[in-house]
């Protein structure tokens, strides 16, 4: 079984249930550099442990996905006028 299919079967059986007590790890106040930087680190943690992520295929993906969001709040936006 691949690594990364192996991850997701994982990660389909934690009880997220147990994080509910949990502080949370964003704290509302950062701003919007510090989330920047912060995904940027995660990104680089990625890329050591996969340096080929993220695939050509992956990042027409991840775009589409942005696409359908913009679209999603653009007509939300729209409807609160």
């Amino acid at each position: 079984m691949r690594r990364e299919v192996r991850a997701l079967l994982e990660l389909r059986e934690l009880d997220f249930g147990a994080f509910a007590d949990e502080p949370r790890a964003w704290d509302p106040r950062t701003s919007p550099a510090e989330g920047v930087r912060i995904g940027d680190e995660l990104r680089r943690q990625v890329r050591r442990v996969q340096p080929e992520w993220p695939s050509a295929a992956e990042r027409r993906a991840d775009r589409a996905t942005h696409l359908r969001v913009i679209a999603a709040l653009e007509r939300a936006s729209a409807r609160r006028r």
